[in-house]
């Protein structure tokens, strides 16, 4: 009688540490599967927030740069080649520049004037650059600014002098002022701090070296 009882209890015994043991892994099991499901709700946070961050750099980006794609668009509704267009090396983009003048000394007017307002709208697109310098020091942040919005007062100020000696005959100053157009500087700046020239201010400034040259080939056509 006393062996039988003790069979017993021994039986229950091993039952209630049994199922103690399996509660206890169900528990760890269970926090696995919480800690696989915070992993992968941290995973979706990270994601989305880098997708906020692209989304608020793609608003950052002014309406100067839409301006500058709709200028594309119409050089790509191409109906020939301007015959004050027919030296340059951007023809189509030539000639919507020059749209609506009737002699050399218009077409290179409205070219230059073309180009002017370009480099306005690249320099208001100056302060898009900022998110992908988040990562550089301020001084060097500072540094890229100010060098690139100098660079574009510089072009500004070259053009506008350009204009002026167009309007006034002076072909050797005209050309002179226009070949220092550049924003050579500004995109250096950026290339060296690592920041790509895929970038929209570095990309649309290669439509503005293709603009002075255009301008150039106006003037200077024979």
């Amino acid at each position: 009688m006393v062996a039988e009882r003790r069979t017993i209890e021994r039986e229950w015994r091993a039952r209630t540490c049994g199922d103690v043991d399996g509660r206890r892994r169900n528990k760890g099991g269970g926090n696995a599967v919480a800690g696989l499901r915070f992993a992968g709700s941290a995973s979706r946070a990270v994601a989305a927030e880098a997708r906020r961050d692209e989304l608020k750099q793609e608003e950052e980006i002014p309406a100067a740069l839409l301006l500058v794609l709709g200028s594309q668009a119409e050089a790509r509704k191409f109906v020939g080649v301007n015959p004050f267009c027919r030296t340059a090396s951007y023809r189509r983009i030539c000639t919507q520049m020059v749209s609506g003048a009737v002699n050399q000394h218009d077409a290179s007017v409205n070219a230059i004037k073309d180009t002017i307002a370009l480099a306005d709208k690249l320099k208001a697109m100056v302060p898009t650059i900022e998110p992908a310098m988040a990562h550089l020091a301020p001084v060097s942040r500072d540094s890229i600014k100010k060098v690139c919005v100098s660079n574009f007062d510089n072009i500004v100020d070259n053009l506008g002098v350009g204009l002026r000696a167009v309007e006034e005959g002076d072909v050797s100053t005209a050309t002179s002022y226009l070949s220092a157009a550049t924003a050579g500087d500004c995109v250096d700046a950026m290339l060296e701090f690592g920041i790509g020239a895929d970038f929209p201010l570095s990309k649309y400034s290669a439509h503005l070296t293709q603009r002075v040259d255009n301008c150039l080939a106006v003037i200077l056509q024979e």
